[in-house]
């Protein structure tokens, strides 16, 4: 460290520049540009610039940053994490305090990058930051909270938060995008004033107008902990919806939705609210962002779920049914069944019972022929939500959007329900 630490200096730039290989999913022409770190030395490095951060200043942050941020991309070990996690996320949490000015947001950006990627290293001070109710005396405000929060909502930064901390991962992003009900008071509009319909509040920054299976933590939380998030997914719809459906209506241009019961296969019926708006949520064209993004991912991961466990598919389509006050997650599960019919008869049984849901899911149909979701097709020169937007676009060409539910039945009627289906039908 003598010598203004240019030995130090040294060992760093020729570590970042021999110490690196392609990982083994890279292939031809992209080898000398996705590279990660290989080798001790990079944890000997960390090791060193941890036991002496004090003696670090202002000049160092740079290279420290660049360095820290690197070695965080090294190949998972055993336990999820590279070598050298603990280290690099002290390394981090140490240099922020550095960093606390204008100029420096954007290299405390990389850093949180860097602890949002190991939770469990120095873990209190994550969830300190992730649930400020939380009393940690370690934890101090070193930087923007809605800079974390927004590494860990939106785009693919808060992956490893959803696997690791999934109870406190969900439970922060409902406590940032619920309003409170005392301030919703007289708001029923469209546009911004759209999410205080449903209660929820409305963040140009943070969510921008690019809904996607990928916003938010429901995609990852649904492939890490597919029950327990299941179940919250749907109590947030629900609770949503009731926040719509029960909103003082005082504008003579809005009308509230319809309570339509449907029949389950074990004989009990569920009374779920009804209207086109929140049976065309799931395709993006109306609803707030965050529900939109919410029941992109419920569609994927049940469109996923039917390729892996076919045989679980029926059952899992008619729970939410079952559990569910509201046609937006209806929609969803009539689209994943249409795509899907001889794996899930029943639930294809139950929805042909249903004369409301056979118009809404027609009405869907009809508007994804004649006017697709856009996807907003200009450039965006953001590469988070270009993937947002392209994930959008292969959505909208799947093969299912020229289905309905009518669809549905008429190919179930070439096969062993067709005596059950037409009867069914004769009941019209």
């Amino acid at each position: 460290l003598s010598q203004d630490k240019a030995l130090l200096r040294r060992v760093i730039h020729l570590t970042r520049m021999a110490c690196r290989m392609p990982p083994p999913y890279v292939a031809g022409g992209w080898n000398g540009l996705i590279q990660q770190p290989v080798g001790r030395v990079w944890c000997t490095l960390l090791g060193l610039i941890e036991k002496h951060i004090a003696d670090f200043g202002e000049d160092d942050l740079p290279l420290l940053v660049g360095f820290v941020e690197e070695a965080s991309m090294a190949e998972e070990g055993d336990g999820g994490y590279p070598d050298g996690a603990e280290s690099m996320v002290s390394v981090a949490w140490s240099l922020l305090p550095l960093l606390d000015n204008f100029s420096g947001r954007a290299q405390q950006k990389r850093l949180l990058g860097v602890i949002a990627r190991f939770p469990r290293c120095q873990a209190a001070r994550f969830l300190a930051k992730l649930s400020p109710e939380r009393d940690d005396e370690e934890v101090d405000d070193v930087f923007d909270r809605d800079d974390f929060l927004e590494l860990i909502f939106f785009g693919f930064q808060g992956v490893p938060s959803c696997r690791d901390f999934p109870a406190e991962t969900l439970a922060a992003f409902l406590r940032e995008v619920t309003a409170d009900p005392r301030e919703l008071d007289g708001y029923q509009g469209v546009g911004i004033q759209q999410s205080a319909m449903f209660g929820l509040t409305h963040d140009y920054h943070r969510w921008s107008h690019y809904a996607s299976s990928y916003n938010g933590p429901f995609n990852s939380l649904l492939q890490f902990h597919p029950d327990s998030t299941l179940d919250e997914l749907i109590r947030f719809v629900n609770e949503r919806t009731e926040r719509y459906a029960t909103r003082p209506i005082t504008n003579q241009y809005l009308s509230r939705p319809d309570r339509v019961s449907i029949e389950l296969p074990d004989d009990t019926t569920v009374e779920q609210w009804f209207d086109r708006e929140l049976w065309t949520i799931y395709r993006g064209r109306t609803g707030p962002v965050v529900l939109q993004s919410a029941l992109m991912a419920l569609e994927r991961w049940l469109l996923n779920a039917a390729e892996r466990s076919p045989d679980l598919l029926d059952n899992l389509l008619l729970k939410i049914l079952a559990g569910s006050n509201s046609c937006a997650l209806t929609a969803v599960v009539a689209a994943v069944a249409a795509a899907h019919p001889r794996i899930s008869r029943e639930t294809v049984f139950t929805l042909l019972g249903s004369p409301q849901s056979l118009w809404m899911d027609h009405y869907r149909f009809a508007l994804d022929q004649t006017s697709r979701p856009t996807a907003f097709s200009l450039p965006t020169h953001d590469p988070i939500r270009d993937v947002f937007l392209n994930e959008r676009r292969i959505a909208n060409q799947q093969p299912h959007r020229i289905r309905d539910i009518e669809t549905a039945v008429f190919e179930l009627q070439f096969g062993p329900d067709r005596e059950r289906i037409q009867k069914r039908i004769d009941t019209y």
